[in-house]
């Protein structure tokens, strides 16, 4: 997996999702029903490799984005001189977006 994630150019933009095979990106609202456990160790392989993350603003509502990066990747950041954790960054139309609920506060 390091293999792949460190192919091609050093600045590029990576698009990561998980779809069904009738284009639905969750099930009862979370995407987790749809992923494995290799769909989730891969996607915290982008993103422990990741400068910064775009998230839609829904989604970080719903899948409550607490566990961005194992501790192992987050200490190998750290000791690569990056942050922790990658910055997210979202769009949202309405600016209503639920903090706590993202958090997990709720």
């Amino acid at each position: 997996m390091r293999a792949a994630l460190a192919a091609g150019p050093p600045e590029r933009v990576v698009g990561v999702m998980v779809a069904s095979v009738d284009f639905r990106a969750a099930v009862a609202g979370r995407s987790g029903g749809l992923s494995s456990q290799t769909d989730r160790e891969l996607l915290r392989a982008w993103r422990a490799a990741s400068d910064l993350l775009l998230v839609g603003a829904r989604t970080l509502e719903q899948e409550q984005y607490g566990a961005l990066v194992t501790p192992a990747q987050s200490a190998a950041r750290v000791a690569a001189g990056r942050p922790p954790v990658p910055p997210i960054v979202t769009l949202s139309r309405g600016f209503d977006l639920d903090v706590d609920r993202v958090l997990g506060y709720d």
